[in-house]
């Protein structure tokens, strides 16, 4: 069992599908500084980024953006996977694997899939195949931790319980971080919503769990909720066709998967081993 307040050792990558995800893990950030890689400028429907918000939260606790910083927006992406834009999702899985490998980092540390939000889900999915390629291709282990957005900020399955760390914070540094969360304007409401739903308590420990997806374990059943978000979104106008899971997000998975693994075996070697540990 690992014990509560250690970290993992070594360089770390905290891999975000939009700006603002690194205030789940803020006490984490403060003490481990690491690069930050974001998917998407968080802009939604209404198309106004926030990425700037998440670049000074990131200066002012001495962490940096990595080379692969909000490289779409999110009605670009949203597009794409209605159009199964496999290529799109390839090169964004080239880019974050050359970012992984050229920064030479011993752990990663992203979103976990939930059924909730498309973006977070088929980002994991990115996130897994280019540390599958990087493994690879450096023969190095390379750690994958994940961490609930929408679920409890402490929620472990039992199955990967014993190699999950939790770091608990003190009342200074569970102010600092709702106080964080309140003055990032853009999404300030889903913090103040997010206390009310856990309590404040729930935010004074951190969990960084073994990858769920690398473990083998499903991230959600039924219908995800992004589909029923998806038809009021249609229902107001703002998108022409809503994203389901098996019509679009499950293929794109799948044929993401495939092909990463192919480059993979391609590259030839043994491959690296990997462990939460």
């Amino acid at each position: 069992m690992i014990k509560p307040n250690t970290l993992p050792r070594g360089r770390a990558l905290l891999a975000i599908a939009h700006p603002g995800h690194e205030l789940r893990v803020f006490r984490w950030c403060e003490l481990a500084k690491p690069d930050v890689a974001v998917l998407t400028d968080g802009s939604g429907a209404a198309g106004a980024s926030r990425v700037h918000r998440t670049t000074s939260l990131l200066a002012g606790i001495g962490a940096k953006p990595a080379a692969f910083y909000a490289p779409t927006t999110d009605l670009a992406l949203y597009d794409a996977v209605l159009r199964g834009d496999l290529d799109l999702m390839l090169g964004l899985v080239g880019r974050l694997t050359d970012v992984i490998v050229s920064g030479r980092y011993d752990y990663v540390v992203g979103d976990a899939p939930e059924g909730e939000i498309m973006g977070h889900d088929l980002f994991r999915g990115l996130l897994d195949a280019a540390l599958g390629v990087a493994r690879r291709a450096t023969g190095r282990e390379i750690a994958s931790y994940d961490f609930p957005l929408e679920a409890a900020p402490c929620s472990v399955h039992p199955a990967v319980a014993t190699g999950t760390y939790y770091l608990h914070l003190d009342d200074a540094a569970v102010e600092r971080k709702i106080n964080h969360g309140l003055a990032y304007e853009e999404i300030a409401h889903e913090v103040v919503r997010a206390v009310e739903t856990h309590g404040r308590d729930a935010f004074a420990v951190e969990c960084l769990r073994p990858s769920l997806t690398e473990a083998g374990l499903a991230s959600f059943t039924g219908t995800p909720s992004y589909e029923r978000h998806g038809e009021r979104q249609v229902a107001e106008g703002r998108y022409a066709e809503p994203v389901r899971y098996r019509q679009h997000v499950a293929p794109l998975l799948q044929a993401i998967r495939r092909e990463s693994r192919a480059l993979s075996a391609g590259l030839g070697g043994a491959p690296a081993k990997t462990s939460a540990a």
